[in-house]
């Protein structure tokens, strides 16, 4: 019956929140070079908090570390922010592609284009 009582939809930020506790031990985590944990923790400023700039501190450690959905998103954030990184988000772009993601070379695409 509990089951029934919880199935109802929840909010992405309640997806991605994380307690204080949870946070600190994310964070020493990726200090300490997990790139899943940064990536966790991006995800949390990204849908949580809504802290774009720590959103990306924590997408730049994870994408740094080899993380490919991090290397994706650091260069699509790179890209569409107000004030583009043109430069930043083709190298992103092109090391998420190198590790596999195959939506990069639509994002590389895109940003080629507006070198032209």
């Amino acid at each position: 019956m509990d089951d029934q009582k919880n199935s109802g939809p929840i909010s992405t930020g309640s997806t991605y929140w994380l307690s204080k506790f949870e946070r600190s031990q994310l964070t020493d985590k990726a200090n300490r070079g997990d790139k899943d944990a940064a990536f966790r923790l991006a995800q949390y400023y990204a849908f949580s908090e809504f802290d774009n700039e720590k959103e990306q501190h924590w997408l730049e450690r994870s994408a740094r570390a080899g993380h490919t959905a991090a290397q994706y998103n650091l260069s699509f954030l790179l890209f569409y922010k107000e004030n583009p990184d043109i430069h930043g988000a083709l190298y992103w772009a092109e090391m998420a592609k190198k590790n596999g993601d195959t939506k990069a070379q639509v994002l590389i695409d895109e940003i080629c284009a507006t070198l032209r």
